[in-house]
């Protein structure tokens, strides 16, 4: 498949990034592209930058069901000392009769 190149204007109506973000990442090296016209005007390939949104989404799934994991470990935490709060009490007022 082509790889045609995108201006970092072009290529940031494609992902919703800023052109100047776009131009961050490539050389940051996170995005491949290329210096065009006397080394002025970055471009970056269509298909390159659809595989950094698709690797950026994935990483972001990848904390939110970390994050979901975490709060269900609290969730249970918090619901089995409730349990047994509840037990506690249950036992004291079970003592006082």
């Amino acid at each position: 498949m082509e790889n045609k190149l995108l201006t970092l204007k072009e290529a940031a109506q494609i992902s919703g990034y800023a052109p100047d973000y776009i131009g961050q990442l490539i050389r940051k090296g996170k995005l491949p592209g290329k210096q065009v016209y006397t080394n002025f005007a970055w471009m970056v390939g269509e298909q390159d930058l659809k595989n950094f949104m698709t690797g950026v989404r994935q990483q972001q799934e990848k904390k939110i069901s970390q994050k979901n994991k975490a709060s269900n470990r609290l969730l249970y935490l918090l619901f089995s000392f409730g349990l047994l709060l509840i037990f506690a009490i249950y036992l004291l007022a079970a003592r006082i009769r």
